[in-house]
């Protein structure tokens, strides 16, 4: 059910952004509708039937363009006086020339099959006044259909402006943590640094380059924090008791990139020791069919207190995941944390994609 949305809404996207599509779609539509409504007599041969559809679609079209392509932008440019002006004249010429635009289309399939032609008396449409509101009322439609389009345009395009500024602002933040455990190592002149270099080298080669697109396969975003836990290891050695469990194969779904480092970011960065056991973090993945669970546990010195700036960058990284999770997974997810004294933890649950999903 999940994949059909995620392909639903990449379809939606991708004709939202096509205009040939949304214009042939516009030109289906309104030549059924008006093939479904219009009542001709039953002498009417099929030449002068397809020859009214069709002036009647390009009667009630060409105005239409007309509005949404050169009259709303003047109105958007608060240009009222001269919008309202062209409206009601693009209305008022189509209306007059609306009997003559509906013989002229129809006499071209009469002519094409050897009939006679007609003239403007021979169409009984109700009059300039039914021909005006007809217009008036497609056109208000169609001024409609345009601003809610620019609308979901607009909002696609905010969203992933703020995906890519969340984005960037995970890659930055993790880069200062692990500079300063190099630059620590390397004070000391540990024999480890230049296994912790390399290390360092794959995360960034994966942080730049592999979460360009907007998914990943789940087995890279393992492989990352597998990585990255390796990399904390080697500089911890052995004064934190270090657990990561994986169940499940992780190498038929997707998920957006860098989404689950930030809680163990903010574990590495907040552990601590409980009395007088070693500090602890425990970390679980585990993937039923296409169902992700999550957890990040890790102890916490009772006898230090953050200082408010340490709580605060702690927050933004948390707050920047939950933001992300609301724009990729909207309903698909749910986030517990609970922080107390001596532990802090996160639950996470997540819908996820097959990894063939388009």
């Amino acid at each position: 059910m999940a994949g059909w949305r995620q392909r639903l809404a990449g379809w939606r996207n991708k004709f939202l952004q096509s205009r040939m599509w949304q214009n042939i779609l516009v030109w289906v539509l309104l030549f059924t509708l008006i093939k479904l409504t219009v009542q001709l007599d039953e002498e009417t041969t099929a030449a002068e039937v397809y020859g009214v559809i069709l002036g009647l679609c390009i009667l009630i079209a060409v105005p239409i363009y007309i509005t949404n392509y050169l009259i709303l932008p003047l109105w958007r440019k608060r240009y009222y006086f001269w919008g309202t002006f062209c409206y009601l004249w693009n209305l008022s010429v189509f209306s007059v020339a609306g009997p003559l635009i509906l013989v002229s289309i129809t006499n071209i399939f009469i002519y094409a099959t050897g009939g006679e032609p007609l003239n403007t008396t021979d169409f009984h449409i109700g009059g300039t006044t039914n021909i005006f509101g007809t217009l008036a009322i497609s056109t208000i439609s169609g001024i409609a259909i345009r601003i809610a389009r620019d609308s979901i345009i607009a909002t696609n395009k905010s969203q992933e402006a703020e995906l890519q500024l969340l984005k960037g602002q995970l890659n930055p933040h993790f880069l200062f943590n692990t500079l300063n455990n190099l630059y620590g190592l390397a004070v000391t002149k540990s024999d480890k640094l230049p296994d912790l270099m390399l290390k360092l080298s794959d995360l960034l080669r994966y942080g730049l380059y592999d979460t360009q697109s907007q998914w990943v396969p789940l087995s890279n975003e393992v492989q990352y924090i597998q990585n990255y836990i390796t990399l904390e290891k080697l500089r911890l050695e052995e004064r934190t008791l270090i657990d990561l469990d994986i169940e499940g194969e992780i190498d038929q779904q997707r998920i957006a990139p860098m989404l689950l480092i930030v809680f163990l970011e903010n574990a590495f960065k907040h552990f601590g020791a409980s009395g007088d056991q070693l500090p602890q973090i425990k970390i679980k993945l585990s993937i039923r069919e296409t169902v992700l669970q999550f957890s990040c546990y890790n102890s916490k010195d009772d006898q230090i207190k953050e200082s408010p700036r340490q709580q605060n960058t702690s927050g933004i990284g948390l707050a920047n995941v939950r933001k992300r999770l609301d724009l990729l997974y909207p309903k698909r997810y749910q986030l517990g944390i609970q922080n107390e004294d001596t532990s802090f933890r996160i639950f996470l649950e997540l819908q996820l994609d097959p990894l063939t999903t388009s």
